[in-house]
């Protein structure tokens, strides 16, 4: 009983990740300028621009990801620590990407 407990939380922490990346990209994208700071790691500042399309990636990255981690906790329900693993590597995983698009959002809106 407490086992699905904790699923569940890992689960819609997950899925709630998840909508705040696809939420946050779709509305956003009606904000930005045409060309946005996508790889802000380069060194040349006309490398680091990119059509503001490129925000959709973040969103589709997070769609892929929930996708993967569904279709394996399924093959590892009866492995407990597997499946543990791979729900903390997914919610770190989406809130690593959360994270760069809200930081490319500040860097261009």
């Amino acid at each position: 009983m407490e086992l699905d407990i904790v699923r569940g939380f890992r689960t819609a922490t997950a899925v709630l990740s998840t909508c705040i990346i696809i939420l946050t990209g779709v509305g956003y994208f009606f904000l930005l300028q045409p060309q946005i700071p996508m790889f802000y790691s380069l060194a040349r500042v006309e490398d680091q621009m990119a059509n503001k399309e490129w925000i959709f990636l973040f969103p589709a990255l997070a769609l892929l990801i929930m996708l993967f981690e569904r279709l394996e906790s399924k093959s590892l329900q009866s492995n407990e620590a597997g499946e543990k693993i791979l729900n903390i590597g997914t919610t770190l995983s989406l809130l690593f990407l959360l994270t760069a698009l809200v930081r490319i959002l500040v860097l261009s809106v």
